[in-house]
């Protein structure tokens, strides 16, 4: 990503999220993440998403903004220490929400990774565009979960359902080339990511995808990749979950379908299975750190 100049004015310069001006276009903010290394979706960003986006709100000057990360990467993910424990206040559905309230459109530069609640951030934008290295994914499913802030809800608003099924229970990440044939991003940015996603939010206006319907879709191929999906999941609970999450999202009304992916996702991420998934995705981390350090150790010098 290039980086242009541009001006804070949040008044917590230490906030993980900050609000920025480029003087030479002062009429589309930046909301700016940076919780290095991965700017992961913990409490503190989540409050300051939520004051950024009262201040774009809040500024006659301001007509649009884009959310995007510092460094090399968007919102990796939530962060997944918090999982184990009760969740504080503000959670990820309400940052969406205050997303989806703002009056100005607000769309999600993706660059390095949108995955998990990073992902389900940048689907409660109002449009979104990534670099072409960029990836995106919900990995829940992985990690013993389901989307728990409406990625099972607007993914099929996206995107063929069936098609979303696969992409929820698999977990695995899609390049921008896919995601943009899928529907999963709007555009693939040409140059500096900050300045063609403000020229993007001049262009375009609110897209909530909850005022949306579903994509339309064949009963026969949706049942398929469903039963699909619970077969090569050997019957887990989160895989169970999560395609009878895509199935209500398509039958029931968007916020009563929200709730009750929420309520699932509450139960499922303090459950024994999560909890052991989450122990060998931090071991596996410590082992590719202790690997890649005794490498570089052992490299001459």
């Amino acid at each position: 990503m290039t980086e242009t100049a541009s001006q804070p004015i949040a008044a917590d310069s230490s906030s993980p999220a900050r609000v920025e001006i480029d003087p030479g276009h002062p009429d589309v903010a930046r909301i700016v993440i940076d919780n290095p290394p991965v700017n992961a979706g913990s409490l503190a960003v989540r409050a300051g998403l939520l004051k950024a986006i009262e201040e774009v709100a809040a500024s006659p000057a301001i007509t649009a903004a884009v959310l995007i990360g510092a460094g090399t990467t968007f919102i990796a993910g939530s962060d997944i220490k918090e999982f184990g424990a009760p969740l504080a206040d503000p959670q990820v559905p309400v940052v969406i929400a205050a997303i989806e309230a703002c009056p100005k459109p607000i769309i999600a530069a993706i660059h390095g990774a949108a995955l998990g609640g990073g992902y389900e951030i940048a689907l409660g934008c109002d449009a979104r565009v990534a670099t072409v290295d960029a990836v995106v994914g919900l990995p829940e499913v992985t990690l013993g979960m389901i989307p728990g802030a409406g990625g099972t809800v607007r993914l099929p608003r996206l995107t063929d359902p069936a098609r979303a099924i696969e992409i929820i229970v698999s977990g695995r990440r899609l390049k921008a080339s896919e995601a943009l044939d899928l529907g999963l991003i709007d555009a693939v940015a040409e140059g500096d990511l900050a300045v063609f996603a403000a020229a993007f939010a001049r262009a375009h206006g609110k897209r909530r995808l909850g005022e949306a319907m579903p994509r339309p879709y064949d009963e026969a191929e949706f049942e398929a990749a469903a039963a699909a999906a619970l077969r090569e999941g050997g019957d887990r609970t989160a895989v169970r979950e999560a395609v009878a999450a895509v199935r209500r999202a398509l039958r029931s009304p968007f916020a009563e379908a929200l709730r009750k992916e929420r309520d699932v996702f509450q139960v499922l991420r303090v459950s024994d299975e999560a909890a052991a998934l989450r122990d060998r995705f931090f071991a596996e981390r410590r082992a590719r750190r202790e690997a890649a350090a005794a490498h570089a150790a052992e490299a001459p010098r």
